[in-house]
This record gives structure tokens, sequence and C-alpha cells, in this order.
């Protein structure tokens, strides 16, 4: 079976060898790319309200710490409660939040 094989990859290595050889750099024109009028321009969807991850570094004893004031499964909410008011400066939430902790 390998001599069926032999006279046929000789051939493409001969093919491959008459190739005409690649243009120099300087040979090459720059591509422009086609004019776009505005009515062409794609419209970027509006994604603002997708769910993304935004994750921190704690070490152990601070996660430990987040657990034990949020409470059984809610420390992911306790952060991100507090994140977004401490980002839009709500102090009524903040407080309300820390409030509820030291119940």
């Amino acid at each position: 079976m390998a001599k069926k094989n032999a006279p046929k990859k000789t051939a493409r290595k001969q093919a491959a060898s008459k190739k005409a050889p690649k243009p120099k750099a300087a040979d090459k024109k720059p591509v422009q790319p086609p004019a776009t009028t505005p009515s062409e321009v794609p419209q970027q969807q509006d994604d603002s309200t997708a769910t993304v991850v935004f994750a921190i570094r704690l070490c152990r004893f601070e996660r430990d710490l987040i657990h034990k004031a949020a409470g059984s499964g809610k420390a992911s909410s306790f952060v991100r409660g507090l994140s977004l008011a401490a980002a839009t400066r709500d102090m009524k939430t903040i407080e309300a939040i820390v409030s509820k902790v030291r119940k």
C-alpha cells in the first residue's frame, strides 16, 4: 500500500516547490476598507443589563467575616448591595445594610 501513495507525495512536493515567490512587503499595496455611510454602520445592542461576573480577591479570614455578617447563603447579595450603594453614594442603603448586620 505504501508504494501506491509514493508517486502522489512526490508530485505534491514538486508542485509546492514550483510556486511563485511571495511578494515583498514593499510590493504590497495597502488595502483601504470600503467607505461606509452612517446608515450602513451597524447599531450596537444595549447590553447594560446583561449579567456579568465581578470578582475580588479576599483572604480566607475576610471571606469568613463576610459570610458570618451576611448570614447563610446571603454573602453575595450583601457584598453586591454594599458595593453598589457605595458606588452610588447612597448612605441610607449602606446604613440599612450595616444595621441589619448588627442585629
